[in-house]
């Protein structure tokens, strides 16, 4: 494994352009594939005669480094929608749904967790979408009832390589029509130019992952910077999509407070809250292999500073108090702008949302409940969630968020909030 350059800089995000494709040949015909290649020409091409030859090519010895350069064309063999993988059975799970059609990403991050998880280098994409609809419209209409919460970011960037193979064009559209479910596309890009190229609905949120200056140009090397993020974001917003913002990794450094308080002054300033579907907090976190990647790829990165310790799901984080004051003044400063917005922790354990939230969700029910609701606010025009009494879904996390409906009045106020205000945390 390589490491990469020192340092990294850039006046403009540049789009990822592969030196090389693969083509599996079970994909040769499909219509992503044949989108991508008209995206790319003059870049060489190879198509394989079978999937020996591409089962050689994962064996092989590239690089990660050297991978990312390299575009492979694939077949999903299984299943696309899973639960979240992420959550650990310690930490409240909120019942969000990912479809993986991409590994790997090319903007390297010191903290990726993609460095040490995947098992080959290459950028992949697996593009039997029409398989992917059909899944999704059967799992969908066999629990109309249900809500879905459905991601796209978790093995890869969502919009990363969107102007190469368009797969936003097939999803967008798909979810429009859709009354029990939402797509997230979440990424680090400004890579917006697809989904301002089509009717937008509120069945597609676009979010992304932000940070403070300091560590987007220290530790994300090959992202937007925060204005281009905000730039494309208020872009999307213009053009009819919700939004989400995604606070994470926490880190803690010299000065984070000013800074972090800065960075949710700047997503309030720029947009309205009834603009944004929900924000999370996420404090850094990573495994022993990550460490020891972070280690080699990155060896100047300061990532790794800081009162870290093993928890109880194996994953290296700060201590607990320290997690639970940098997410109390993280909420804070967003209540300072609104009590209403969806406000979630990311793979955090019942203990730390008690401490921060006032509030103890189970392991599995509660929080995905309070979102759902989110969902719903987020399908439907503001200020028509269509819940209309005291006892809605909603008062389970009434510590926690307020309602955009009649009962605002009763559900608006963050107690945990109010309590800081008053001197009584």
């Amino acid at each position: 494994m390589c490491q990469v350059r020192e340092t990294y800089n850039q006046s403009r995000m540049k789009q990822y352009q592969p030196e090389r494709i693969y083509v599996d040949p079970a994909v040769t015909d499909e219509p992503v594939t044949q989108y991508t290649l008209r995206q790319v020409p003059g870049i060489p091409v190879v198509y394989f005669q079978s999937r020996e030859q591409l089962a050689e090519l994962y064996a092989s010895d590239t690089t990660l480094t050297e991978g990312k350069k390299q575009l492979v064309l694939t077949r999903h063999p299984g299943k696309f929608l899973k639960g979240c993988q992420g959550c650990t059975s310690s930490r409240v799970h909120c019942n969000y749904f990912t479809v993986t059609y991409a590994t790997n990403c090319h903007l390297e991050c010191t903290y990726c967790i993609l460095q040490a998880y995947l098992n080959n280098p290459f950028m992949r994409v697996y593009v039997n979408v029409t398989d992917l609809l059909e899944e999704l419209d059967a799992v969908f209409s066999q629990n109309p009832q249900g809500i879905y919460r459905v991601g796209t970011g978790e093995l890869s960037d969502s919009l990363g390589l969107d102007h190469l193979t368009g797969i936003s064009r097939w999803l967008i559209p798909f979810f429009g029509g859709r009354k029990n479910a939402v797509l997230e596309l979440k990424t680090k890009t400004d890579n917006v130019a697809n989904l301002l190229d089509m009717p937008a609905n509120r069945n597609s949120v676009i979010s992304w992952s932000i940070n403070t200056a300091t560590i987007s140009s220290r530790e994300e090397w090959k992202t937007a910077t925060l204005e281009e993020k905000f730039e494309a974001a208020r872009r999307c917003a213009d053009h009819g999509y919700p939004l989400a913002f995604h606070f994470d990794p926490l880190v803690r450094y010299d000065n984070w407070e000013a800074d972090y308080r800065a960075l949710v002054d700047s997503v309030f300033d720029r947009f309205d809250p009834e603009q944004i579907a929900w924000l999370s907090l996420g404090a850094l976190r990573f495994h022993k292999e990550l460490r020891d990647v972070i280690r080699w790829r990155f060896p100047r990165s300061e990532i790794l500073n800081g009162e870290i310790v093993r928890g109880t799901d194996s994953k290296y984080q700060y201590f607990k108090p320290i997690r639970v004051e940098m997410y109390a003044r993280m909420l804070e400063w967003i209540r300072q702008h609104s009590s209403s917005t969806t406000v979630y922790l990311c793979m955090e354990s019942q203990d730390v949302y008690r401490n921060v939230f006032n509030w103890t969700p189970s392991l599995r029910g509660d929080l995905g409940k309070y979102m759902d609701q989110g969902v719903l606010l987020t399908i439907r025009a503001p200020h028509d969630c269509g819940l209309q009494n005291v006892d809605c879904g909603m008062k389970i996390s009434k510590q926690i968020r307020g309602c955009h409906c009649a009962n605002r009045k009763y559900l608006g106020v963050n107690p945990w909030a109010e309590d800081r205000r008053r001197g009584r945390s």
